[in-house]
């Protein structure tokens, strides 16, 4: 798993991009989907004046852990992270 997929995983897990966005083939329309998907959630969010700090929580932040885990990225994310 690259870098990019690795990131997206754990944004997915800490509940910062939308669910299913992570996984689309870089060729499928899916990607698509998920753009549009994110832009509307984008303004939305916006006009609620929803921050990230909003979303995230300690639950979010030990999902993150165990989607690096169940990964097996750590050397990924610790090499990116510093």
């Amino acid at each position: 798993m690259g870098t990019a997929s690795t990131m997206a995983c754990i944004l997915e897990a800490l509940g910062m991009i939308p669910l299913g966005s992570a996984t689309p083939p870089a060729v499928s329309s899916a990607r698509l989907r998920v753009a549009e998907q994110s832009g509307k959630l984008a303004v939305s969010l916006s006009q609620k004046k929803i921050t990230p700090s909003d979303i995230l929580r300690r639950k979010n932040f030990e999902n993150a852990i165990t989607c690096v885990i169940c990964l097996n990225t750590f050397k990924t994310l610790a090499y990116r992270m510093i």
